[in-house]
């Protein structure tokens, strides 16, 4: 398992699901699309193998060489800094005020830092902790604590990138050893999870809504006696690949190879500022349904440069992961965390484009900083 095959694996998985017509939004896929896809699944599959001549896509051992215990305190501390300059916090605003202010909270700079040092920390603390070093209960209090300013700062995005890190860190783990119980254990936690999150999803539907409604089931769907908290998974997955199928049909184009540049392919912590002063706006994709909002990593791609977006985006894809790789590939402890964050950004290139996004960007680097760091130090 690699950035390659898991991009190969998520596609196939969400085309597969995508044709159970679960959802009457959810038009047929064009052969274009379908066409380009398979195109890009077969391009991965390949590369999955040749790049496992060259890079090691296998779990090892590792011992804390930057002192965990003061980065996790220098954490804390820069969380506590956040705190008295903005005098609120997003989790009391929201769980005691109803006021979601996560999008306008924070400190330029010194929020995007913390968070995604904690991306970092979380993911390499992990692989502490699976390491079995003898601290081992020590990294579990410490890797808790890397949670801290995401809980604070309600950015679920954060939680979620560093959560779905550290489980694929753990196929990494358990992949020599898994035999078919383990598989049965773990396909029936999943459906358990899967099941959860859309209980919660229901939950959080405003009064009298019913998803079935708002997501436009199917006679298929409903005739099935499956559980309505499995139809709101299916359209989380369904829906950007649903979405990409509207853009890619509604013949409309900016034609603007410098706006495609500036927001799918420069990190948006640098081309918000730009757009910003340039006075323009990221584009808003067409949507089959008004509430689930992502195209997958090629919607706004389309919508820039039509076809020829989306290839580039894809060509970056590549380029994107193989780079990483490269640079990572000399940085031995911390090798295994930047390649669970790539593994990561391509998992959720179903669902929008990562590469751009600092959560992701900045706990690469962070990598690198530190093996300098280190090198530098001894």
């Amino acid at each position: 398992m690699n950035p390659f095959s898991i991009y190969t694996l998520v596609f196939a998985f969400v085309c597969i699901i995508y044709n159970f017509g679960w959802s009457n939004q959810l038009s047929e896929l064009s052969y274009e699309l379908i066409i380009f896809l398979l195109f890009t699944m077969l391009v991965m599959t390949i590369l999955s193998f040749v790049t496992s001549k060259l890079f090691s896509y296998n779990f090892y051992k590792i011992e804390d060489t930057i002192g965990v215990k003061t980065n996790i305190k220098i954490l804390l501390g820069l969380t506590l800094v956040q705190v008295l300059l903005q005098r609120d916090i997003p989790l009391y605003m929201i769980s005691v005020h109803s006021i979601d202010n996560h999008g306008t909270y924070g400190t330029p700079i010194v929020l995007p830092i913390i968070m995604t040092y904690s991306t970092f920390l979380g993911i390499y603390l992990f692989h502490l902790i699976l390491s079995g070093n003898k601290k081992r209960k020590e990294y579990i209090i410490l890797f808790l604590l890397s949670f801290v300013p995401s809980i604070l700062f309600y950015y679920r995005g954060t939680a979620t990138i560093t959560i779905l890190s550290c489980a694929i860190m753990y196929i990494f783990y358990i992949k020599d050893y898994l035999r078919i119980n383990r598989i049965v254990k773990i396909g029936i936690l999943l459906l358990v999870a899967i099941y959860l999150f859309g209980f919660i999803g229901n939950l959080r539907l405003p009064e009298g809504q019913d998803i079935l409604v708002l997501g436009d089931a199917s006679g298929v769907f409903i005739s099935s006696g499956i559980p309505s908290e499995f139809f709101l998974v299916y359209m989380y997955l369904a829906s950007p690949l649903a979405n990409l199928e509207l853009n890619i049909g509604g013949f409309t184009s900016l034609d603007n190879f410098s706006l495609f540049y500036l927001s799918e392919i420069v990190p948006n912590i640098v081309s918000e500022h730009i757009l910003s002063y340039m006075g323009e706006s990221r584009v808003q994709i067409d949507r089959v349904l008004h509430a689930f909002t992502v195209g997958t990593i090629y919607a706004r791609a389309f919508e820039y440069l039509r076809w020829h977006g989306v290839v580039f985006l894809f060509v970056h894809l590549v380029i994107y992961i193989f780079g990483f790789l490269l640079l990572l590939k000399k940085c031995k402890e911390f090798y295994l965390t930047g390649l669970c964050i790539l593994s990561c950004a391509s998992l959720l290139s179903v669902f929008s484009n990562m590469l751009i996004e600092t959560s992701i960007v900045i706990p690469l680097l962070f990598c690198i900083f530190f093996y300098f760091i280190k090198k530098i130090r001894f």
